[in-house]
Parts: structure tokens; sequence; C-alpha cells
């Protein structure tokens, strides 16, 4: 199917990943992660396929608005926090109509932002956008921390609520065979103190196993993300949860 085709027909399909406090076990809430159909399933071959035919961020917008559709089918949709993704230039671009988007949606929507290097111009037009949505109560989460090379200016000038640790910082933990652990196990301490200085809560992505969960535990991190809770599931598992918990 032609990315054209894919846009006119909205034929993108969401999945929900869930986001767990580590204490009390409770759900904070769902990351959304579209896939798109036959060959284009992964996201990351979707989006390459649209940035190729000049449709990248018009592809974003979709994924976003049916992300948002969707989100009634998850259980306690109405408390539960549900992190959506877009990147800086695509919300740069479309910034007013994707703030309608989430406020016609009437959830908790956090705006997960990418940790993609801008220019000077636009990383000033992208704090002064944030600041405006973050004042009109749309919370912002910026993601992929500690993958890039700009992301501690991007901590330090973008105004969030959430960090997000990117994956490789937490495979990074339990590599003891090259010594590696130690230092990245300092890297997430400091960001963890970081992060509390700014006011702003840390999810670790990526947990696969029960000794990453301990380590970032360790370090301070009340809530992650990644296989060992829940893989991501599509609509219709998230439904009959639902159904079964009003039942």
């Amino acid at each position: 199917m032609e990315i054209s085709q894919i846009i006119k027909e909205r034929a993108v399909s969401i999945m929900f990943q869930p986001i767990q406090n580590i204490e009390t076990q409770e759900v904070l809430g769902f990351e959304a992660l579209a896939r798109g159909p036959g060959r284009l399933y992964s996201p990351m071959n979707l989006l390459r396929a649209a940035n190729k035919v000049g449709m990248l961020q018009q592809m974003e917008l979709l994924c976003l608005s049916r992300a948002l559709e969707d989100v009634t089918c998850l259980p306690d949709s109405d408390s539960l926090e549900v992190f959506v993704n877009i990147s800086p230039g695509a919300f740069i671009s479309y910034h007013e109509e994707i703030t309608k988007l989430i406020k016609d949606a009437n959830y908790r929507v956090v705006l997960e932002i990418a940790e993609i290097g801008l220019n000077a111009r636009k990383q000033n037009s992208l704090v002064s956008i944030l600041s405006n949505i973050r004042n009109q109560g749309i919370k912002v989460a910026l993601d992929d921390i500690g993958s890039g090379d700009r992301n501690f200016r991007n901590i330090c000038e973008i105004p969030s609520d959430y960090l997000k640790i990117d994956r490789c910082i937490i495979e990074g933990l339990t590599r003891h065979q090259n010594g590696a652990a130690p230092h990245y196990l300092a890297a997430l301490k400091a960001l963890v103190s970081i992060a509390k200085d700014l006011d702003s809560k840390v999810i670790a992505e990526g947990i696969e196993t029960p000794m990453q969960l301990t380590l970032v535990r360790d370090a301070g991190i009340h809530f992650v993300q990644g296989f060992l809770i829940s893989k991501p599931l599509p609509t219709s598992y998230w439904s009959n949860q639902k159904e079964a918990s009003i039942c």
C-alpha cells in the first residue's frame, strides 16, 4: 500500500504499552505506538517510507490522531496518562492542529518529543511553543534521553514533565563483562538527580530483565516501561481488559 493511500484511508493501527510504578505496581499510563500495514508494520519502516515521499509529517499527524481516537479502549482511560509521539519538526509545523487534537480528545495526554537535534532558531521556537502548551495543561515528555549528542542541551532548555531514559542506557547497566555497568549506573543516577532538580519525573524504557528493574529502582527511578512489564498490545486486548474491569 502506498503512503498516500495509507494516509487517505487512515490505515494505521495503534498498540499501547503500559508504564508502571515500580513501588505500587500501578499503571501510570500508556505509550501509544503506531503500526502500519504489511511490510510497513514496523514504525521505523513506516516513517522511513513516508519520509522518502515527503509525507513524514502528515504520517506523524495521522499516527497521533489515530492514537487519540483509540484511547477510549483503555481501562481507566479517564484517569491514566497517554503518551503520544511527535517529532520536533512536525510539532513546530503543526502545533496549533496538534494542540487542538489533544484538547478535543479530552484525555490526560503527554506529548512525547523525540530528542532530535535542531538549529538554534528552531530550538527557540520549540521551547516557546512547548512552554505555551504546558501553560494550557498539556504535559511534555522528552524521549531518548542518553541516546544523542545534544541531550544535555535539550534537558536544560526544553521544559518537560517527564524524562524518558533511552534503552541504550538501560542495556548498558548489565554489561558487566566489559566494565561498562558502573559508568552507566553513574550516568543514570546523575540524570535522576538532574530530573529531581527540574521537577521532572523519570521513566526508564526498555526494561527487559529483573536485574535491570532492580538497578533502575536502586538508582531512584519509580516508573518503568518495557517487555518485562508488558509488550505493546493492540487495542482489542485493552478493550477486553476494560470490559472485564467493568464487569
